[in-house]
């Protein structure tokens, strides 16, 4: 079967496209807003609807970032079709489709900008929008008369706008300097002399009696602006704005096109701001799901199903904000073919919009058998909302709604899922042997996998270890040297604890757990890996990524993902995922998984791609290679990837193959086995490996 496009990807893979639109052109269009903007072409209008944010929501930060610093979120309307567009438009696998509606509309390209405006005391007249906001011109006019007032530090008018169905910014970020310094930026503006032209300061924009300046006596550049919230309500709205840029060769009627949508309702925070009410198990109501199906765009051996999501204007406001207060409310999936007793969890979409969702069904074989087409599947769906007091403040309590109706289809033949289970990783060849440890009579464990010189002698001692998950008292057991199967609790926290470095630590696989990240926000990170034979519960550590920064243990859970919440936005964080069984013994450790919170100019990556040829290599006997060349694809083309560790490859099975850091596979013997190729954050590529004799 021919390869077809892909309308969806796994865990969300849709990337953002980091729009910072609103840089310096050359030329000023003066242009009113909205209305009066729409170039005088019959065939220029927008793929979508341009309408205002839906659900907004303001929250103070607690003073995490600085004493000012306000999270605004706000919500895209599900009638615009503005986020289907921009799924396929930021997605490198429908990017091409999506230009081409773009094209019918009479447009080459076009940029999506959130633009935020704020207010102190006055949401009448205590705004700072000026028809600067209106165009690109962030330089002076040369040719008129009148100077026009710019941007100051907290006019946010060039955010970024996401693919999801709720945006999240933090605005009026503290400003910290001397404000005896006349040549304060941020507080005294630039001149008109300025190469960045006439900017506001804030001095210029704040009133007396709205703020405090907090000037120490030792080091002047170390004052700070407060508001103090408790006598003062701060007021922000959102308006979407679009730059649309004509195709080339066009009449000079199709110019640059400045589009704006009305200015969304007012959300506010502080004195007289209006209290919010958090949902309960009782006010939010299980998802409206219909209409479940096959994709009929799906690859062959990527099965998709489709089903439609029907999301409540009031549903849309509460998410913006249980997003502005650092929580996450989203669905999850569950399926069976009907009559098995077990719903699995499904992969595949979970930001709340309303529309078209996907699943992707080879959830439902991993490590089980192939499923036959025209099994009848089973589907339903509920609400997972995590919830916070304040922006950085106590959780209110997680909880899960009801379930939906059940749905049903007709399935397609779904292919088991080939990840390697844990009785066909690698063994040790021999049993382990025990050598005396230096001042104990206690034997420390040392595979014989590893040469024995290597063993570092260690001095056991006993001390109480505490630990979430039924330790108890650690036991004077022998230190490991290595996360080998077999190992107890105590001996697995220990060595993990004692690491000074970022790296993989011995012992570790790729392959045994596939641990990876599933999703992130600006304060969590949710990972993912799958079940294991024989597994029961697995154990977390973590910290953020640096070799100073030493694992702690974070939690154990029986479920195959975690979330972690309250994190720093746009950080790095270091995980490793041990896997035990019921009598708490260890079976397989993670490689180290190192994933960046987002809101910092860095991204993670979303796929890997290969040279080999459908995914698949052939060699043609014992000793003939092939050098794999391997591209980690970032989330953004905008932002950046600090990387932690270049892409790695590992084979399931290295009598038939191994594969060299380099990615240089060698076969050894006939038969198949599969190398897997996979980025510091767990998303990785399988390649089947065949020698032939």
């Amino acid at each position: 079967m021919a390869k077809m496009k892909k309308k969806h990807v796994n865990f969300k893979k849709l990337v953002k496209k980091g729009i910072a639109c609103f840089c310096s052109l050359a030329m000023v269009v003066s242009v009113a807003p909205f209305e009066n903007t729409m170039a005088a072409t019959a065939n220029q209008t927008l793929p979508f609807k341009l309408m205002a944010p839906t659900g907004t929501a303001l929250e103070w930060n607690g003073g995490s970032d600085s004493p000012t610093t306000m999270t605004y979120s706000c919500s895209k309307d599900s009638d615009s079709g503005m986020v289907e567009f921009m799924e396929k438009y930021y997605n490198l696998d429908t990017e091409e489709e999506a230009k081409q509606e773009l094209e019918d509309c009479g447009f080459s390209d076009i940029f999506i900008v959130l633009q935020i405006d704020w207010a102190i005391d006055d949401p009448e007249n205590g705004w700072h929008y000026t028809k600067y906001w209106d165009t690109n011109g962030y330089k002076l006019d040369e040719y008129g008369d009148e100077l026009e007032l710019h941007a100051s530090c907290w006019d946010a008018v060039n955010e970024s706008v996401s693919n999801s169905t709720a945006d999240d910014v933090w605005i009026m970020r503290g400003i910290f300097g001397d404000f005896s310094d006349s040549s304060f930026y941020d507080w005294y503006g630039s001149s008109e002399n300025s190469d960045k032209g006439y900017v506001l300061g804030l001095k210029e924009q704040l009133k007396d009696g709205q703020y405090a300046i907090n000037e120490p006596d030792e080091n002047p550049a170390d004052g700070y602006l407060s508001i103090d919230y408790n006598e003062h309500t701060i007021y922000a709205r959102a308006r979407y704005g679009v730059i649309a840029y004509p195709i080339q060769g066009a009449t000079a009627a199709m110019s640059t096109t400045y589009l704006y949508s009305d200015w969304s309702e007012t959300a506010s925070y502080g004195k007289d701001a209006s209290a919010w009410e958090p949902y309960t198990e009782d006010t939010l109501d299980p998802p409206d799901v219909s209409n479940l199906r096959y994709d009929e765009l799906s690859e062959e051996n990527n099965p998709y199903a489709l089903y439609n999501l029907n999301v409540p204007e009031e549903l849309e406001k509460g998410l913006a904000e249980v997003t502005a207060r650092g929580g996450s409310l989203y669905i999850e999936v569950e399926m069976r073919p009907e009559g098995e007793d077990e719903w699995t969890v499904m992969e595949g979409e979970r930001d709340i919009k309303s529309g078209d969702m996907s699943v992707e069904l080879r959830t439902l074989t991993f490590q089980k058998d192939p499923i036959a087409e025209g099994t009848k599947l089973e589907f339903r769906a509920r609400y997972f909302c995590s919830q916070n007091e304040s922006y950085g403040g106590d959780q209110i309590g997680d909880f899960y709604t009801d379930y939906s109706r059940v749905l049903t289809m007709e399935s397609p033949y779904i292919p088991s899922d080939e990840s390697q289970s844990s009785d066909e990783s690698p063994a040790p060849s021999e049993e382990p042997t025990l050598i005396p440890a230096k001042n104990t009579e206690e034997p420390v464990f040392v595979p014989t996998t590893q040469p024995i010189a290597s063993a570092v002698p260690v001095t056991v001692t006993m001390s109480p270890t505490k630990s979430a998950v039924n330790i108890g008292t650690a036991t004077a057991e022998p230190a490991i040297s290595s996360l080998d199967s077999g190992a107890s609790k105590n001996q697995v926290e220990k060595f993990i604890k004692a690491l000074t470095t970022d790296d993989d630590p011995a012992g570790t696989s790729f392959g045994f757990l596939f641990g990876r990240q599933k999703k992130v926000t600006k304060d969590s990170i949710t990972l993912t890996w799958i079940k294991p034979e024989n597994a029961t519960n697995y154990t977390i550590y973590g910290a953020k990524c640096g070799k100073a920064n030493q694992y702690q243990m974070i939690t154990s859970v029986s479920d195959t993902t975690y979330t972690q919440t309250s994190l720093p936005s746009g950080t790095y964080h270091k995980y490793l995922i041990a896997a035990f069984d019921a009598g708490n013994k260890l079976l397989g450790v993670s490689n180290t998984i190192h994933i960046t919170t987002k809101g910092g100019k860095y991204c993670n990556f979303k796929k890997i791609k290969t040279n080999a040829k459908k995914n698949k290599v052939t060699l043609a006997k014992a000793g003939k290679k092939f050098k794999v060349k391997a591209t980690a694809v970032k989330e953004s083309k905008k932002l950046k990837v600090d990387v932690h560790r270049p892409i790695r490859y590992e084979s399931n099975d290295k009598e038939i193959a191994t594969v060299a850091n380099n990615g240089k596979i060698v076969a050894k013997k006939k038969g198949s086995c599969e190398v897997y190729v996979f980025a510091q954050n767990g998303v990785y590529q399988k390649l089947k490996v065949t020698v032939k004799k």
